[in-house]
């Protein structure tokens, strides 16, 4: 990975479970990105966020004005660009605690920690990331020095979002039915997630935006394209596909909860990856959910399953002025013994249910209205 860190400083929100909020510790000056400490801190945050223990939700800024200041700081640092000074970045990530401060002094629950921002490029894309970070266990340090932050647990992240400049321009130069596809966000938090986490998404104005019906067919197509471009899995790419499908329509049936999720998702390859080495499974478990959750495939950890994408994947249908036909797709096959048999570019239909077979035979004249056959 290309990484080039243009800035980066840490502040601390002072907020304790269950007490009152205190005011917020700022830093006046970014952090030194000389120092191989600020390094080591920085280039940790960045390779936890989005792994399997911090997986992502993808979205957009909450126009309703509702939610404060951040977005539309955050979019007028970036619409800066290359003459955006030290200041401009510190005054943003002040403006961005601030926010963070309102939203956390009413969440009796609600826990601070170390707030830190980068405004970073990888692989020649710029991002901004906000992350909350915990001391390591045993460490009571609340400072903002240099030294105070090999004393921060990366382990995991408290919450984390991140905008991505590629992606808004994107959404800036697409269409208004496009701009629906487009999530410029990232952020680590779940429907699940206590209102003690949820404070954080909403001080930066982050709602959930990615669309159900590119999430539903994401899943099912780049999870099976994962199968079959592996020797060891190609075997069971089918296999996955229909468990899978399964698994969707069950959550879109369900009346109860409708929420698919990519840990259920990589539970179910789980079942289907070879067991000779239970290493190597936890490494492809790991894997899947880490290509499924990325930027490039862009399934969020939760998603509502789209009816109407999933009915594309489970179905074929085809439709002109003159011919209406959907089916199963398990139903097809080239064998005689398949409820919808291909052969030689006809399609034969065997196993008719009883009510359709009447209506057949009514219409060609083979049983009169009241059901009993013709006699010749």
């Amino acid at each position: 990975m290309s990484l080039c860190i243009n800035r980066a400083v840490v502040h601390f929100l002072n907020k304790e479970r269950h007490k009152e909020i205190e005011k917020s510790s700022l830093r006046a000056d970014l952090l030194p990105l000389e120092d191989s400490t600020v390094i080591s801190l920085i280039e940790g945050v960045i390779d936890t966020y989005g792994k399997k223990g911090n997986s992502l939700q993808y979205g957009v800024f909450d126009n309703t004005g509702s939610h404060g200041e951040a977005p539309a700081e955050i979019k007028k640092y970036y619409g800066l660009e290359e003459d955006n000074e030290d200041t401009d970045f510190l005054a943003l990530t002040k403006t961005i605690m601030k926010e963070l401060h309102r939203e956390a002094r009413s969440i009796g629950p609600a826990t601070g920690g170390h707030i830190l921002f980068i405004d970073y490029q990888s692989n020649n894309a710029r991002f901004l990331l906000v992350a909350m970070v915990k001391q390591k266990p045993g460490f009571g340090m609340k400072g903002l020095n240099v030294e105070d932050l090999q004393y921060i647990d990366l382990g995991k992240l408290h919450s984390a979002a991140r905008f991505s400049y590629m992606k808004w321009e994107e959404f800036l130069n697409s269409s208004s039915e496009g701009k629906e596809g487009v999530c410029y966000l990232t952020f680590i938090g779940s429907r699940a997630n206590a209102e003690s986490a949820q404070y954080f998404v909403r001080a930066l104005g982050c709602k959930a935006g990615s669309p159900s019906a590119k999430a539903t067919k994401a899943v099912v197509s780049d999870g099976t394209k994962f199968f079959r471009s592996r020797v060891e899995l190609k075997p069971y790419a089918n296999e996955f596909k229909r468990k899978l499908t399964v698994y969707l329509t069950e959550k879109e049936a369900s009346p109860h909860d409708k929420i698919a999720r990519l840990s259920d998702v990589v539970e179910v390859a789980r079942s289907l990856f070879p067991k000779e080495n239970m290493e190597k499974v936890e490494s492809l478990v790991e894997e899947l959910f880490q290509h499924l959750n990325s930027e490039e495939v862009g399934v969020p950890s939760e998603f509502n399953v789209n009816k109407n994408e999933l009915k594309k994947i489970t179905h074929i249908t085809y439709q002109d002025k003159d011919l209406y036909i959907n089916f199963d797709r398990g139903d097809l096959g080239t064998d005689l013994g398949s409820r919808i048999c291909y052969s030689d570019g006809k399609l034969t239909i065997t196993k008719l249910p009883e009510k359709l077979k009447m209506d057949i035979e009514r219409q060609l004249g083979l049983i009169k209205d009241n059901g009993s056959k013709e006699t010749s």
